[in-house]
């Protein structure tokens, strides 16, 4: 599936609520520090207009999954900082490695800070599997 179809693939998930996972707009700077100090080395990126994804696994399917990850991604509409900049203007994310309240989203090579309230979003990874990312 091509990059432009991938985006509005995940622009249209629907939600079944407003999740308040992220942080608000006046934390971003300290939640920013917290990602510098608990994840030095990984990029940093923040936020906004996102939609957590929870992948639903089969028992096989979970078997697979290495114990260090969650089956959850981020797909983020609104990119307000991007470090190292990457020139990109949404975010689909690897897999969840952690989550610390509020608004870090952390996979194995970024700490996503979100910001706000957003959706959540289910997706069985037999779908999710069809992309070529």
């Amino acid at each position: 599936m091509r990059k432009n179809n991938v985006y509005e693939y995940f622009k249209s998930l629907n939600g079944t609520l407003e999740y308040d996972f992220g942080c608000d707009m006046s934390e971003v700077q300290q939640r920013i520090d917290d990602a510098y100090g608990l994840f030095f080395g990984k990029a940093i990126c923040v936020v906004a207009d996102w939609r957590w994804i929870d992948i639903e696994l089969t028992k096989e399917e979970t078997k697979r999954l290495p114990s260090d990850l969650k089956p959850m991604i981020l797909f983020a509409d609104t990119i307000l900082i991007d470090s190292p900049y990457r020139g990109i203007d949404w975010v689909l994310t690897s897999i969840l490695s952690e989550y610390q309240h509020p608004g870090l989203f952390v996979t194995r090579n970024t700490c996503y800070v979100i910001v706000g309230s957003g959706l959540r979003c289910q997706l069985p990874f037999r779908d999710l599997a069809l992309f070529d990312f």
